[in-house]
């Protein structure tokens, strides 16, 4: 892919964490740098910083990398963008702060609790899944428990603690364990 993005001068890309962190591993590996890329925006999963991501913008310096947040029901409502030399970088960065039009609630919000999202992204429900609906959105105004674990850090951006329902991300994809 790499190669495509040089050969193409692809300035932007969107990947699960897990691909991002396999062609950082190509890169120091192989040497491949893809020279325009300019945006790397990942979701899906958490994010880790690993020493091969750290090389990869360290060779990059005009590329941004974005840590996007959002659970199935509305995609990307929280971002962060990672900024400074990747060496100073944290290995878990924050999820960020709710885009324009979110709003974001740790429940209870002391030391880190459940995240409930409301605002223009959120979906309205489950097609055909009223108990599922009624258990994870509630109000008119649309509120949805997210079921992810997050804390507030002193700065206001989230951090991403864990799930609150036993579920597994592997891959980008959501598992139920049993």
């Amino acid at each position: 892919m790499w190669e495509l993005c040089r050969e193409r001068e692809i300035q932007r890309v969107f990947l699960p964490p897990v691909a991002l962190r396999r062609l950082a591993d190509l890169t120091v590996e192989f040497g491949i740098l893809p020279g325009a890329l300019r945006e790397v925006a990942v979701a899906g999963e958490a994010l880790h910083i690993t020493p091969a991501i750290r090389e990869l913008f360290g060779r990059l310096p005009a590329a941004r990398l974005h840590n996007h947040y959002g659970p199935a029901e509305t995609h990307v409502a929280v971002a962060h963008t990672l900024t400074g030399p990747p060496r100073s970088w944290p290995d878990l960065p924050p999820i960020g702060r709710p885009l324009p039009g979110m709003t974001a609630q740790v429940v209870p919000r002391a030391e880190g609790g459940e995240l409930w999202l409301t605002g223009v992204g959120l979906a309205h429900g489950y097609v055909h899944d009223p108990q599922q609906t009624q258990e994870r959105f509630r109000s008119i105004l649309v509120e949805g428990r997210a079921g992810d674990l997050v804390r507030e850090r002193t700065d206001g951006a989230l951090e991403y603690v864990g799930r609150a329902d036993g579920q597994l991300k592997i891959r980008g994809y959501r598992v139920a364990a049993s």
